[in-house]
């Protein structure tokens, strides 16, 4: 049979516990010497005692009989200084033998002898001192075979053997104790040794397999240093997702624009900011949920709480969205008021509140949490914006006193980030959701509104086959189930087979096409149609066109018959502009005539006034008659017109050279008649008085815009100027005043120059149009 040595922890404890005996022993031997020696030395100290008594016992009668004899003074001081020290030897001796009661015994032997020697040897020192040393030393020798002193030599002799005696007896029990003890030690200590030995190569054995889990923990040290930067790595990304969740949720609510970092700053649980924050959460008086509860659950697990809360705290309550280990009915209500609310502290500060005793902090022992939810240890983290609006407290919670650690705080942060992610999800998930609600509500709505359109509505796919049609196009096209659509090719519904590949082509230009094409229907009648096409992708990526579509048969016939009617309303227009002119242009040559047949000057002049102002209206009706266009007339074209025919009429295309800077502006027919006249009187004045007696002079004449609702003319000479003293407000000339009654028609202002020369200048707020290319070429044309 082979013997297995102990385990190496089995052999260590048993050596252990031999070495415990070894000391134990070695104390008890130690203490056994320590006794042994004491008793020697109280029985040394004894011995000694008993023989200093023996001695004063001989000292006494010894000194007595020499002062007797010699009558000396210093024997009788010895004599006494013996007489004391005697008593003295009895009283240690009583004490030294006060633990024994053999040694007691044997001392109360001796206490007679003692006390007969001293009284025999006092009544002689007193004989001495009555009768005289003579005396005494009779009383003395009478005595002699008394036997005081040897009584007490004997009684002190035996005694003093017994104590030899005695302490021979214990120094042999003593050897004999020291050598049991030291054979044991030996033995405990020799087995120990083998123990200790057994360990060793049991130690040495596990050394290779400690080294391999030295390696072991190495790596898993070193996996652990991964982990754990991981771990920060994902903690900072889960920063920045939060910073990002929080910054698009941002953008949909009146928080202001986020700050990223921003820590959590102190405000008051009332600050109108952070409850628009808290409210626009929508976790206030919500249900409970599984994503806020395994966060909850996690704390307290992690950090050894019976407690963990996440609680959202506005003016006048704390609510808990998830309460993990709250006793009821506190769980069942799942809030407070702010009289049993810790959490309200970390909302004020914005930061972490940690909380070892609630029972001794002056701010929260007063708290109904402590009194009523048991509340003794909290530790509470700010669950904040990145605005910094504090929402309220991720926290643990222990019903004892607890110091927390700042490991606890950092997992309690860590936790409350994650807190905070899902709390920007559920806000992303939920405005998603009414996204979605809406964006599928408004597609119900144009579903609704294209299947009940009056506009016909189809879609198809890059083979041009149909997808799908509404109620209206089926009508359109004669087919009475859209379904039987489904599939067919579009080109079938159209005239000319290749204008589908005429709008795809425009389609892949610009990605929409509007045209005018003529439809055809199942039953082989045609009609026009107008459509709209947008090219869309469909959910696999291929391309598919949405194609509006309206019947214009109606519309097109509608639209000619007003082109006809507008063509006849045109010529009828044009018709009633060249007889006016024609009409005008008769009332000219009567009054012609009638100048011609006056011979008073005044009166001529009077006549040619006239003419020119029905020659000026005149012209403006042949100049609307001969263009294209019928209610706008190219002005400064017809200023020139105008000026060359009133030189004509006055003689003095010759005399007079003209100036004119004319800018071509379309003026409608109502301002252009006005102007034209107010032009007609101020040519007219200049050519009558600013060229008397005068063989050459120059009539300057300018018309310009002044932004878009304004022209400027102005008619200037070179003659004497106007009368000092001239007021046009006050003027008797006819032409004067028509010249101001006519710029009250337009709204212009008037104003009149002197110097050198007649200038009059007039700002009109009349609306132009600049003279295109074409509207030229077509009155050319006309023409």
């Amino acid at each position: 049979m082979r013997l297995h040595p102990p385990p190496a922890r089995c052999a260590i404890a048993l050596a252990l516990g031999l070495l415990l005996l070894v000391a134990a022993l070695a104390l008890w031997a130690q203490h056994e010497a320590t006794q042994a020696a004491d008793q020697r030395q109280h029985m040394v100290q004894l011995r000694l005692d008993l023989a200093q008594l023996k001695a004063d016992a001989t000292e006494v009668p010894r000194t007595l009989g020499a002062y007797t004899l010699t009558g000396r003074d210093e024997w009788l001081q010895l004599y006494r200084q013996a007489s004391t020290h005697v008593p003295e030897r009895m009283r240690r001796l009583q004490a030294l033998t006060a633990g024994d009661p053999a040694q007691r015994q044997g001392l109360q032997r001796l206490v007679p002898a003692v006390e007969a020697l001293l009284r025999f040897y006092a009544d002689m020192f007193d004989t001495a001192s009555r009768e005289g040393v003579e005396a005494a030393r009779r009383s003395l020798a009478e005595a002699a075979g008394r036997g005081f002193t040897r009584r007490v030599h004997a009684v002190v002799d035996e005694l003093d053997a017994e104590a030899a005696r005695l302490q021979a007896l214990r120094d042999t029990q003593a050897r004999r104790d020291a050598a049991l003890s030291t054979a044991v030690m030996l033995l405990g200590s020799a087995l120990s040794l083998l123990l200790f030995a057994s360990a060793a190569l049991a130690f040495r054995r596990g050394a290779g397999r400690l080294q391999g889990s030295i390696a072991e923990l190495t790596q898993a040290q070193a996996s652990l240093r991964q982990a754990n930067d991981a771990l920060h790595a994902q903690s900072a990304h889960l920063a920045e997702l939060n910073e990002a969740l929080w910054k698009s949720v941002s953008e949909r609510h009146a928080w202001g624009s986020p700050r990223p970092g921003t820590a959590s700053a102190p405000a008051p649980l009332d600050d109108p900011a952070r409850l628009v924050a808290l409210k626009d959460t929508g976790l206030l008086d919500s249900a409970a949920e599984e994503s806020f509860d395994r966060f909850t659950r996690l704390a307290a697990q992690t950090l050894n709480v019976p407690v963990s809360l996440i609680s959202l705290v506005d003016d006048h309550r704390q609510f808990f969205k998830s309460a993990a280990g709250l006793a009821e009915p506190w769980a069942s209500r799942r809030q407070t008021p702010l009289s049993h609310s810790f959490c309200q502290h970390v909302v004020t500060t914005g930061a972490p509140l940690v909380v070892a005793d609630a029972r001794q902090d002056p701010r929260l022992r007063d708290n109904g949490a402590v009194r009523d939810l048991g509340v003794t240890a909290y530790l509470g983290v700010p669950l904040a914006t990145p605005e910094g609006h504090v929402l309220g407290s991720f926290c643990a919670i222990d019903s004892r006193p607890r110091p927390w650690s700042e490991q606890d705080r950092v997992t309690m942060e860590r936790i409350a980030q994650s807190v905070l992610a899902s709390i920007a999800v559920r806000m992303q998930l939920q405005a998603l959701e009414r996204r979605v609600h809406e964006r599928s509500a408004e597609a119900r709505m144009l579903a609704d509104a294209i299947e009940h359109s009056l506009n016909g509505f189809y879609m198809v796919d890059a083979e041009l086959r149909f997808t799908y049609a509404n109620a209206a196009y089926c009508r359109m096209v004669g087919c009475g189930d859209p379904a039987r659509l489904l599939g067919r090719s579009a080109e079938a519904y159209c005239a000319d087979p290749h204008q589908h590949r005429r709008i795809l082509g425009e389609l892949g230009e610009r990605g929409a096409s509007q045209q005018q094409y003529t439809a055809r229907r199942e039953d082989g009648s045609t009609f026009a149609a107008l459509t709209h096409a947008h090219r869309v992708s469909g959910e696999d990526g291929a391309p598919v066109y949405a194609v509006s579509v309206i019947d214009i048969t109606e519309r097109q016939r509608a639209q000619d018959a007003m082109r006809a009617s507008l063509a006849e309303k045109e010529v009828l227009l044009q018709e009633i502009h060249h007889r006016v002119k024609n009409n005008l242009q008769v009332v000219s040559s009567l009054l012609q005539l009638q100048r011609r047949q006056q011979r008073d000057p005044a009166l001529r002049d009077v006549f040619l006034d006239a003419e020119n102002r029905v020659r000026a209206m005149a012209l403006v009706h042949e100049r609307l008659y001969r263009q294209q266009q019928l209610s706008a007339l190219d002005f400064g074209d017809y200023l020139r017109g105008l000026v060359e025919q009133l030189l004509r009429s006055h003689g003095a295309g010759k005399r007079v050279a003209l100036a004119l800077e004319l800018q071509p502006l379309l003026l409608p027919v109502g301002a252009a008649i006005p102007l034209a006249l107010i032009t007609s009187e101020l040519v007219t004045n200049a050519l009558k008085y600013a060229y008397q007696d005068r063989d050459t002079g120059e009539l300057r004449i300018t018309l310009r815009s002044e932004g878009a609702e304004s022209l400027r003319l102005e008619v200037a000479d070179d003659g004497p100027g106007l009368a000092a003293g001239f007021d046009p407000q006050t003027a008797s000339s006819l032409g004067v005043r028509l010249v101001l009654m006519l710029a009250q028609q337009l709204g212009a202002e008037v104003e009149f120059r002197r110097g050198p020369g007649a200038c009059c200048r007039l700002t009109a707020p009349v609306r132009w149009r600049p003279v295109q290319e074409e509207d030229a070429k077509e009155d050319a044309t006309r023409v």
